[in-house]
């Protein structure tokens, strides 16, 4: 790949966020809001996305942490640079993954949930959080947004979790 490509590549990934940002502040704050994004640009636009519903259609799944949270990061043809990462936390709402470890991991999901900043789900306990993801493991794995989701599709839109019923 050329440096010409790599650029427009970079600067097509620029605009697309910025296009998603502007979209999102022009969008009434309602739940039903379906804002749409990698989980790359999520990271970059956390701090004003925060607390918004948003679609992750093309996450891969990087690792599974317990049934109810595993890691994503953007799914495309060039794989991420060591130090920009820019890796997502999802945390499923109520529910919990009813799909192997082994058979997920490296899967392109769809997710859809609300985006959080690390710390809001921490502080919020919307959901647990895993202990697991100590404050090292955090920055060490570049972990940089969060989710906690509604829903989880595989490409095809077999959902991926399952919400306990009650009798």
């Amino acid at each position: 790949m050329t440096t010409r490509t790599v650029g427009v590549v970079l600067a097509s990934g620029i605009w697309a966020a910025a296009a998603t940002l502007a979209a999102a502040q022009e969008a009434p704050a309602t739940k039903d809001a379906d804002i749409r994004l990698h989980p790359s640009a999520l990271v970059q636009l956390i701090d004003h996305l925060g607390g918004r519903e948003i679609s992750l259609p093309r996450a891969k799944v990087v690792s599974v942490i317990n049934p109810r949270a595993f890691l994503v990061e953007s799914a495309g043809p060039l794989s991420g640079t060591p130090g920009k990462l820019n890796r997502v936390v999802v945390l499923v709402n109520g529910g919990s993954l009813v799909v192997e470890p082994g058979l997920l991991v490296g899967s392109t999901v769809r997710v859809v949930g609300i985006a959080r900043t690390i710390v809001g789900m921490q502080v919020t306990r919307e959901v647990p959080w895993p202990p697991e993801l100590t404050h090292d493991i955090v920055r060490r794995y570049e972990i940089r947004a969060a989710v906690l989701s509604s829903s989880v599709e595989a490409a095809d839109g077999v959902e991926l979790t399952r919400v306990p019923v009650e009798p």
